[in-house]
C-alpha cells in the first residue's frame, strides 16, 4: 500500500508541474573557416539569451551558455513615432551584467565581428558591444561605457583593427513613409566621437557575409514608388570603410526575402509586384468597408553578383530560399519536399523527401550546414536521386 501510495503521489505531482519547454536553435553563423556553428535558442517570446557554439566536423560543443543579466535588458527603448518609450528602466549596473558580457566575450570571439545579434565581442580583447533595446553600448571589462548614439542602432560589429565599431542606425524616414531608412555607421568603440555615416549603404538590411576580398557583403534594399531597389553593397573594413555597390536587381519589386551566398558571390531574393487584376479570393478593409486587393506576382531570382547579372528568373509559384552557395546552387525548403535550383541548367528539382533545411548555410560548395536538434550536420543536397520539381500555382 505505501508503493502505490508513492506512486500515486508521484503521478499526481508530474501531473501538475511545469511542463518543460523543448529547446529550439536556429543557426545564428558560421566561423570564417566553416569550422565553428554559433547556434541560438529560439524564445518563443521568452526572455532568454541562450548560445550554443558547435565544432561543425566532429559536432562537439564547445560552450553553451545563458545570458540572463543581458536578456533581461528591455528590447524596445523608443516609441515608433519617437520619444523614449515611459518607464523602461536601463539597469546597467547590475553585476551580473558584467559578468555576461565577459562570457559573451568568450563564446562570440571567434566568429566574424564578434557578432551574435544583439552582442557582439572584441577578438582577443576585452571589449563588448550590446543592444540595450534601440541603444548600442559598449563595455570593457565589465565596465560600462557610452551610449553610441540616441538614434535607434541595431547589430553591432566590433572591426578586424580592435579599436572600431560598425552598426546600422536610422537616418530619418522615407519619404510619405512611416519606415525607418536605415544605413551603417562607425565609431570608436569607447564613443569618444559621433557615429560616422558610411556613404552608400542607404537600406542596410541585416543580411551580410564576409567576401573573398576579407571586406563585408551586405544585402541593401531602398525604398522607391515602386517597391524596393534591391542592391549589394560592399564596405572596406579599414577606416574609412568606404562602399561600392557590387550588383543590383534592375527591377524596383516589393522584396520578401533576400539571402546572400556564402562569401556573397551570388545572392537569391523572392519579390513581389501588384498587377492591376484585381484578385477575387482576396481582399482587405479600410474604414470598415470592403476594398478589393490586387493580385500579386511573385519573382524568384538568383543574382551573380561579381557579374552584376540576374542568372535564374522565374515567376511560377512563391518560393523563398533556404540557402544559396558560392556557385549559385539554391536550396529551397517546399512543402515536403526540397528543392534545388541549378543556376547553369536552369532547372529545378526536388528530392524524395524534405532535407530539413530550413536553419542552414553553405559553407563550401556541396556542404550545406544544418541545424538538427541543438547540433549542426553537414550534407550534400545534390548528392541523392532527384526528379523534376512540378509546379503548382497558388
Amino acid at each position: 500500500m505505501r508503493r502505490a501510495g508513492l506512486v500515486f503521489f508521484a503521478l499526481i505531482s508530474t501531473a501538475v508541474a511545469e511542463p518543460r519547454i523543448k529547446q529550439s536553435f536556429y543557426l545564428v553563423n558560421l566561423s570564417v573557416d566553416g569550422k565553428h556553428a554559433l547556434l541560438q535558442e529560439l524564445t518563443n517570446g521568452r526572455d532568454v539569451l541562450h548560445y550554443r557554439v558547435i565544432e561543425v566536423d566532429t559536432k562537439k560543443i564547445e560552450a553553451d551558455v545563458e545570458l540572463p543579466a543581458i536578456a533581461s535588458l528591455p528590447m524596445e527603448t523608443l516609441n515608433d513615432g519617437g520619444g523614449e518609450k515611459h518607464g523602461v528602466k536601463l539597469d546597467l549596473a547590475n553585476p551580473a551584467l558584467a559578468k555576461d558580457l565577459r562570457v559573451a566575450l568568450q563564446v562570440l570571439a571567434k566568429f566574424p565581428f564578434g557578432a551574435g545579434n544583439r552582442v557582439a565581442a572584441q577578438p582577443d580583447g576585452a571589449v563588448v558591444a550590446f543592444n540595450v533595446g534601440d541603444y548600442i553600448y559598449t563595455s570593457n571589462n565589465g565596465k560600462i561605457g557610452k551610449r553610441l548614439a540616441n538614434q535607434a542602432s541595431y547589430a553591432p560589429w566590433i572591426m578586424p583593427d580592435g579599436a572600431s565599431i560598425m552598426f546600422r542606425m536610422e537616418n530619418g524616414l522615407y519619404p510619405n513613409s512611416p519606415i525607418g531608412r536605415y544605413e551603417m555607421y562607425y565609431s570608436p568603440l569607447d564613443g569618444g566621437a559621433p557615429p560616422q555615416r558610411i556613404a552608400g549603404t542607404a537600406g542596410a538590411t541585416d543580411y551580410w557575409t564576409i567576401a573573398k576580398t576579407g571586406d563585408v557583403r551586405i544585402l541593401t534594399t531602398q525604398e522607391t514608388a515602386k517597391g524596393q531597389h534591391a542592391c549589394i553593397v560592399e564596405v572596406n573594413l579599414v577606416k574609412p570603410f568606404r562602399a561600392v555597390t557590387k550588383a543590383c536587381l534592375p527591377d524596383d519589386e516589393r522584396m520578401v526575402s533576400g539571402i546572400l551566398s556564402t562569401r556573397g558571390t551570388w545572392a537569391a531574393f523572392t519579390t513581389t509586384k501588384e498587377l492591376d487584376e484585381i484578385d477575387p479570393n482576396a481582399h482587405t478593409y479600410v474604414n470598415n468597408k470592403r476594398v478589393p486587393t490586387k493580385k500579386q506576382r511573385f519573382r524568384f531570382r538568383t543574382l551573380d553578383v561579381d557579374h552584376d547579372k540576374v542568372v535564374v528568373d522565374d515567376t511560377r509559384e512563391p518560393m523563398a530560399a533556404g540557402a544559396i552557395d558560392d556557385n549559385g546552387l539554391v536550396v529551397i525548403e517546399r512543402f515536403r519536399t526540397t528543392v534545388i535550383v541549378d543556376p547553369i541548367k536552369k532547372t529545378f528539382e526536388q528530392t524524395p523527401r524534405s532535407l530539413g533545411i530550413l536553419s542552414s548555410h553553405f559553407r563550401a560548395p556541396g556542404q550545406l550546414v544544418v541545424e538538427r536538434d541543438g547540433t549542426v550536420e553537414v550534407l550534400d543536397p545534390t548528392a541523392g536521386p532527384r526528379t523534376p520539381y512540378v509546379f503548382t500555382k497558388p
